[in-house]
């Protein structure tokens, strides 16, 4: 069947703004096709939604709709759009169980999903292939032309996160950095941080730190040993997150939201990748970055989210040195 003029839920649930980010691509695709894209999206996104114009339902998964209960309500909520087909970007059984009660005709998610039995069509999860590529071509089973499949970060009313960091952003060049991370074998050590946070001074630069609530505590430890930088994080709105980012002379970050946002503007962008590796999809888009890493057996990690390193060396992460970070960032710049 034809794209063209199909309603299309995009289930993307996570809590997390990397994730959030890499699913818009989708939507670029879909209405290029021809289609009509709604999210079904985590209720912290809300104000991000608004400024993009993109149409959303939204699940407030981790508050008063968590569980069986608010899985009814989210269910309810997505009869009444009566989308034509759903998309599964994420292997989640919650996912495919909401679409599949909600009695979508066409249900699409990768193969290798263990809720796959829920799913009417099924497309691999490639290996080697960014991971925007492997969401939109989930679209391929739907009747999307495969030339609307771009490698890219896409958001579309980019001017709109710009104009909503200005009056946070400093009127000089100035360097953002992201200590933090969800997962605790992605962090750089603070003390590396603070060392490339000092040089980044003592070039001119301002340097603001950002990240969640959640990194605060490793924020505030760079910031104690890098006198002079501004401690913003937990403290800015998604939209004044990214339109700093837009802004930024220079991003450097981990696995992690930052090197993603980085591609939305193409701002020159340094990834510090230990446990990642390039062949699992998640590299920078923006068309001036760099990752920093070294070779090991032992990558890519299995460990996740709060877990230490499995061999209790984390030499992924120790053997990068504040050096390399600045030698790269001296080649973008």
């Amino acid at each position: 069947m034809p794209l063209k003029d199909k309603l299309v839920l995009v289930i993307q649930s996570t809590r997390y703004l990397g994730d959030f980010l890499l699913s818009l691509p989708v939507a670029r695709a879909l209405l290029d096709g021809g289609a009509r894209p709604v999210f079904l999206s985590h209720e912290k996104f809300r104000e991000l939604f608004a400024l993009s114009g993109l149409n959303a339902i939204y699940w407030d998964k981790d508050g008063n709709e968590r569980g069986l209960r608010g899985m009814r309500v989210v269910v309810k909520r997505i009869k009444s759009t009566r989308p034509d087909a759903a998309v599964m970007l994420h292997k989640s059984h919650r996912s495919a169980l909401v679409a599949f009660s909600a009695g979508i005709p066409e249900r699409v998610g990768f193969s290798d999903s263990p809720a796959r039995a829920l799913y009417t069509k099924r497309f691999p999860y490639e290996q080697g292939l960014h991971e925007t590529v492997r969401f939109q071509r989930l679209l391929l089973p739907l009747g999307l032309e495969e030339g609307l499949v771009r490698e890219e970060m896409w958001f579309p009313e980019r001017g709109k996160l710009l104009e909503a960091a200005r009056p946070v952003a400093p009127k000089e060049p100035f360097v953002l950095i992201a200590p933090g991370s969800s997962w605790r074998v992605k962090r750089w050590s603070p003390g590396n941080f603070a060392e490339v946070a000092e040089r980044f001074l003592g070039k001119g630069f301002r340097v603001i730190l950002s990240g969640g609530k959640a990194d605060r505590g490793v924020s505030a430890e760079v910031a104690d040993k890098a006198k002079g930088v501004a401690d913003l994080a937990g403290r800015l709105s998604f939209p004044e997150f990214l339109g700093l980012v837009g802004l930024a002379s220079l991003v450097v970050s981990g696995d992690s939201a930052p090197v993603h946002a980085a591609g939305i503007f193409g701002t020159p962008c340094i990834a510090i990748y230990g446990p990642t590796v390039r062949e699992m999809g998640f590299w920078p888009l923006s068309p001036r970055s760099k990752i920093v890493e070294v070779p090991l057996r032992c990558r890519p990690c299995k460990a996740r989210a709060e877990r230490p390193c499995p061999l209790g060396h984390h030499d992924c992460m120790a053997k990068i040195t504040p050096d390399m970070v600045i030698r790269a960032a001296e080649d973008l710049l």
